[in-house]
Order: structure tokens, then C-alpha cells, then sequence
């Protein structure tokens, strides 16, 4: 999957904070803030996102389920126009 995926989703469900999203590219790329186009291993990038999300709900009451069945679904769909 594409990086760009993970920038949406965080613009649209702000799972994590930009650092937490830098420091996982760093972790995975080696590369704190790749380009949209850096390939990243889509199993990888959805357990991020659902540990964020498990996380947050463990830590509050916002129900996270759309960005989990968003990161489910859209991790493994191109991306047009990308």
C-alpha cells in the first residue's frame, strides 16, 4: 500500500498524532516523512492504525470502529491517481 493512505486516514480519523505517524514510517522506512508513493507492507501498516484505534478507545469513549473498517478496506485497494 501506499504511504498516502496512512496521511489520509490520519487527516480524516486522527488515529494518531503526526509524531506517532513519523516515528512508525522511521520504524518501517527508515524514513520519518516519506513521499505518498513509498510502498509499505499493507499488514504492517493495519496493525498500526488498529492498535491506535484500540488504544484510543481504551483511553477514552470515541468510537473508533469506522477508521479500523476504513483501514481494513482501503489498505489493500489502489489508489487512484497516485
Amino acid at each position: 500500500m501506499k504511504a498516502q493512505i496512512l496521511y489520509d486516514l490520519r487527516e480524516k480519523y486522527e488515529f494518531c498524532s503526526g509524531t506517532d505517524l513519523h516515528e512508525f514510517f522511521d520504524y518501517v522506512l527508515g524514513e520519518p516523512s516519506p513521499k505518498g508513493i513509498e510502498e509499505i507492507n499493507p499488514e504492517v501498516a493495519q496493525k498500526f492504525v488498529i492498535s491506535c484505534c484500540n488504544a484510543i478507545e481504551h483511553n477514552s469513549s470515541i468510537d473508533m470502529s469506522a477508521c479500523r473498517i476504513a483501514a481494513i478496506g482501503e489498505s489493500f485497494l489502489p489508489y487512484p491517481n497516485r
